[in-house]
């Protein structure tokens, strides 16, 4: 059974094998104690609500095996996937794993903001088109996902306006996708997604935010201070963080001189780790 917690999540339990359509509708159906975190403006009585008229936001984890459907949540703006990391850490079969989330956005009309954490341990698998969807997430502790990727922001890509990377040593060196309406790209981390800055246009794209972007790659710390030599009157600190935008001039500029100096420097830097 999911437990409930103040943080407004549901977990599911790690081993679960329950391949159900409908399981987690009913899961959230009898737990009375998510009127308190999650339903906003219902009637008093009224629980419980089949279509989930007025959840908002719905946090999934350890999701391991079967297919778990997201059932009709016209309300939703916020849904956070996590595949089960402790099936790598104990080194399970990846033929094994044989876990997917089904996501009908015609089944959620408002949905803004995705969350996917593990994205190798899993599957999801997408109907309808995602009109509403402005923000992707990505939480990978390691792996290559060029391919996983690529075919996500294929069905998904249209209409996103921000990526967010975060906290991951994943590599996606070969990822070579049109995202023409992406405006915000924001990296915690990640260095291993900076070939997809490089490779990638972006002709709507107006910032980028790297936090501690030679995390695990000291040696990349040299490459960009060469190219910071051209930017005089940026004040910040980008051992700590890098904030470049259009409005300025400095994003232009940096991904013009990292496009022509930094991707064979960073092939050759990455060779090491």
């Amino acid at each position: 059974m999911p437990s409930i917690n103040a943080n407004k999540t549901i977990s599911l339990d790690a081993g679960r094998s329950d391949e159900s359509t409908h399981s987690l509708k009913w899961q959230l159906i009898e737990q009375p104690a998510l009127r308190e975190w999650f339903l906003f403006n219902t009637i008093p009585g009224s629980w419980p609500l089949p279509s989930f008229q007025s959840l908002q936001t719905l946090e999934i984890e350890d999701l391991s095996s079967g297919t778990l459907v997201v059932p009709a949540m016209p309300a939703l703006l916020d849904l956070k996937i996590h595949f089960d990391f402790g099936l790598h850490c104990e080194e399970v079969d990846a033929r094994d794993w044989d876990c997917a989330v089904l996501v009908d956005f015609s089944t959620l009309p408002k949905l803004s903001s995705l969350t996917i954490s593990h994205l190798s341990l899993g599957n999801l698998i997408f109907h309808g088109k995602s009109e509403s969807l402005k923000t992707l997430e990505i939480i990978q502790p390691e792996g290559e996902l060029s391919d996983k990727l690529s075919d996500i922001l294929r069905e998904i890509g249209v209409g996103l306006e921000q990526i967010i990377v975060t906290d991951s040593w994943a590599s996606c060196s070969a990822l070579n996708v049109e995202l023409s309406s992406i405006k915000k790209i924001h990296l915690y981390k990640s260095t291993g997604f900076f070939p997809f800055l490089l490779i990638n246009k972006f002709p709507a794209l107006e910032e980028i935010t790297w936090e501690h972007p030679f995390w695990g790659y000291t040696r990349l710390f040299e490459e960009l201070m060469a190219i910071r030599s051209n930017f005089p009157n940026d004040k910040s600190d980008w051992a700590s963080i890098m904030q470049l935008t259009n409005s300025n001039g400095s994003l232009t500029l940096f991904l013009d001189l990292a496009r022509r100096q930094l991707i064979d420097p960073f092939e050759r830097i990455r060779g090491h780790f």
